[in-house]
């Protein structure tokens, strides 16, 4: 699906992705290790998976059998090695929960559920308002 980058950089800071069992949450690009995302922490390393898995692989699947160092097809470089061994460690960590589903949370409710109103208030947190706004809205 394609969207504006500001948008779906609002949408990736307005979630949490707590880890279950993994069906649900990208591997390569969601935020699920320590609230950040491999593609940010490991650009490099990134770069050099494939595109098909991307936004296909889930962290169910990367996890069992270690089938996420299969993704990595591209140059190794020094600096793909050193990130790839500051993936490695982290997800050694790692743990799913057959048992519990992963939990994504809308930041901006006290429930974690999602609300048009909340996402519009976020979305223009911080604007100004145009003094003659209401009289605009009114004609």
């Amino acid at each position: 699906m394609q969207c504006e980058k500001e948008v779906l950089a609002m949408f990736d800071a307005s979630i949490s992705v707590h880890p279950g069992d993994g069906k649900l949450i990208w591997f390569w690009s969601e935020r699920w290790p320590n609230n950040a995302s491999i593609e940010n922490m490991a650009p490099d390393l990134y770069r050099a998976v494939a595109a098909s898995a991307k936004h296909s692989r889930t962290l169910q699947q990367g996890l069992q059998n270690r089938q996420w160092i299969r993704d990595i097809v591209g140059p190794i470089t020094v600096v793909v090695l050193v990130q790839y061994l500051k993936v490695w460690e982290l997800i050694q960590e790692v743990t799913v929960r057959p048992e519990q589903e992963d939990k994504i949370c809308w930041r901006w409710t006290n429930s974690g559920q999602y609300t048009a109103k909340s996402a519009y208030e976020m979305f223009f947190c911080g604007s100004t308002l145009f003094t003659g706004a209401k009289l605009i809205w009114k004609a």
